[in-house]
């Protein structure tokens, strides 16, 4: 399906660029209704420099949005990818270039990354420490986002922790999990734009079908 997807809406092979079409599935609506989330919490991590476009990419961790040039800078757009910035055949940034084109203060954040010549630039997810993306650390923020003043209290979270041991399939934890925190994909949760006015449930028809129902 994954290879299916990215043949149709984003064969460049980045969704971050893929475009909506008017007789787009409804599964990949509700995918790529959530990929401005998971860029927003995803960073470039740089390697040797060839793949991260220095205008259009988020690379620098300290910053929500790509970089901006210096004010009044007229030879940004001679350079596109980040191994420009590199001095050449090294793994050091040219201090030079740098304020050329950028402020001062993003020149400091560029220049306490690290360069990695002998790897490839590649996504890190931002929420984990292991910088991998999980389904837990995304569904965990969005929560936190969609319910701002609702905090987990302790109880909730010893259960959590609980859950999350059990000795089962991770997709088991992780379907409690979501039922638990209310985050299950059902027909109230979805709204009226994507089920239309028919909420009830598929299998009893006799209630709406929310996270407690199923």
């Amino acid at each position: 399906m994954a290879k299916s997807f990215q043949e149709k809406y984003f064969p460049t092979g980045d969704i971050f660029e893929a475009k909506q079409k008017y007789n787009s599935t409804w599964s990949w609506r509700s995918i790529s209704s959530e990929v401005g989330f998971i860029q927003r919490y995803s960073c470039w991590n740089v390697g040797d420099g060839k793949d991260i476009l220095i205008w259009k990419h988020r690379w620098i961790p300290e910053l929500q949005d790509p970089p901006k040039p210096k004010h009044g800078c007229l030879i940004h757009d001679q350079f596109i990818y980040v191994n420009q910035l590199f001095l050449r055949n090294t793994s050091s940034w040219d201090i030079y270039l740098l304020h050329t084109l950028f402020d001062t203060n993003i020149v400091s954040f560029i220049t306490s990354l690290s360069i990695h010549l002998s790897q490839v630039d590649n996504l890190i997810w931002l929420l984990e420490k292991n910088e991998n993306f999980t389904v837990k650390s995304c569904y965990r923020k969005m929560y936190e986002e969609t319910h701002p003043y609702q905090s987990v209290g302790p109880r909730m979270q010893n259960i959590y922790k609980r859950l999350w041991k059990l000795p089962t399939l991770p997709r088991v934890c992780q379907f409690l999990w979501k039922a638990t925190s209310n985050l299950l994909a059902t027909r109230e949760a979805l709204g009226h734009p994507i089920v239309g006015s028919d909420d009830s449930c598929p299998f009893c028809g006799q209630h709406q079908e929310t996270a407690s129902h199923v």
